[in-house]
């Protein structure tokens, strides 16, 4: 019996102390040395070290040991935490999605404007046609009023004129003579040549110079509104705002020059020009008025330039010359007339003194004006249909 109990105790610790381990949840000691059981000799007992295998917690051994002897001991397991679960994975980026281009809108294209009917042609002469005799009183006159200006001289000698000037026009425009600039100073007119330098009229104090843009759907301008898209080669109808500027004398407000402009720079219109006025001290030109105020509505589009208008023509030669012309193809005032180029009635007009100003600010901006020439005149008399009571003219350009 004594030695069964020793066999317990040792039992009992070997199993107490593998407990203690398990407890720590960590294994079992790798080697105990126990002493299980002994022999007495002459009082003395030597042990017998016996090796304890190291049992792993979850070994059912240690059930079965602690049971077979009758001891019942319930080993203590502490479980484990689980590992802490990894992080989820990032979701997938997606690929950046670069912005959307900005496209510029598309400028609407300008419709084309589609010429419409062409002009009735004039009628046939009658048989009985008389020529139209020198006025006796104003109504009789192609344009309002008495007329101003010099009496006419043979239309001979306004047909060489015109012959003339359209020849040396035609030279500027295939030479390479640069067009006159505008200077801001009369300092920087010293040392220039003539007519290749002129002052600009909104730097002169002496000039007041107003610009009114207008929509022309809303002015009553007949006189333009009565030329065909078939004698233009473009339809004024359809260009939409255009810019009026008049020139006054900035001491009284005296009008000295009015015309109007197209921005896109398909026309120029001179409506009305004072010559007696245009009294300033520093006075520049009223053609170079013109071509200046030109270039400042239309800027680069100049080279668009198509047509000529003059408007409410009352020079007393010009009425002249319109009427030998019509007188020529017999037909009456009130009829709408084109005269083309190398023809004398063509030539007659431009040797006018309406003209011969006008060829000669063309000539000193020719480059600005596309290098165009005169190809054909429109004229439409006050009696005609639609003239607003006024007698206008239609100068058409074409390229050299």
């Amino acid at each position: 019996m004594k030695f069964l109990s020793v066999k317990n105790a040792l039992y009992l610790t070997a199993s107490l102390g593998s407990l203690s381990r398990l407890t720590l949840a960590a294994p079992v000691a790798a080697t105990a040395l126990v002493t299980r059981s002994g022999i007495n000799t002459g009082g003395s007992v030597f042990p017998i070290h016996v090796d304890i295998d190291p049992i792993d917690k979850d070994d059912d051994r240690l059930r079965r040991r602690g049971t077979q002897d009758g001891l019942k001991i319930e080993p203590r397991i502490t479980i484990p935490k689980p590992p802490v679960p990894p992080p989820p994975p990032r979701p997938p980026v997606p690929n950046p999605v670069a912005p959307k281009p900005v496209v510029p809108k598309p400028k609407p294209v300008e419709p084309v404007p589609v010429p419409g009917p062409p002009r009735t042609p004039p009628p046939s002469p009658k048989a009985d046609w008389k020529p139209i005799p020198p006025p006796k009183e104003a109504s009789d006159n192609p344009g309002q009023g008495n007329g101003k200006g010099g009496d006419a001289k043979s239309m001979d000698s306004y047909a060489n004129s015109g012959k003339t000037q359209v020849k040396n026009y035609v030279e500027i425009t295939k030479g390479s003579r640069p067009d006159a600039i505008t200077v801001a100073s009369k300092k920087d007119l010293e040392g220039k040549k003539q007519n290749t330098a002129f002052l600009d009229i909104r730097k002169n104090p002496n000039y007041e110079v107003q610009e009114e843009p207008f929509q022309f759907v809303n002015v009553n301008l007949k006189e333009l509104k009565n030329f065909k898209p078939a004698e233009l080669g473009f339809d004024i109808n359809a260009l939409g705002t255009f810019t009026k500027v008049t020139v006054k004398r900035a001491s009284d407000k005296q009008d000295i020059n009015i015309g109007t402009y197209d921005p896109k720079g398909n026309f120029i219109y001179y409506e009305s020009a004072f010559k007696d006025a245009n009294t300033v001290e520093d006075k520049i030109p009223l053609n170079e008025m013109g071509m200046q105020n030109f270039k400042k509505i239309a800027g680069d589009n100049t080279k668009n330039f198509k047509a000529a208008f003059l408007g409410d023509i009352q020079n007393k030669e010009f009425w002249e010359i319109t009427r030998q012309n019509y007188n020529d193809m017999k037909q009456p005032y009130s009829q709408v007339m084109t005269f083309e180029h190398d023809t004398a009635q063509f030539e007659r007009y431009m040797g006018s003194p309406n003209l011969n100003s006008k060829f000669f600010s063309w000539g000193n901006h020719h480059n600005a004006i596309g290098n165009k020439v005169v190809d054909k005149i429109v004229i439409i008399p006050k009696q005609a249909e639609n003239s607003g009571r006024k007698m206008t003219a239609a100068l058409v350009f074409k390229d050299a």
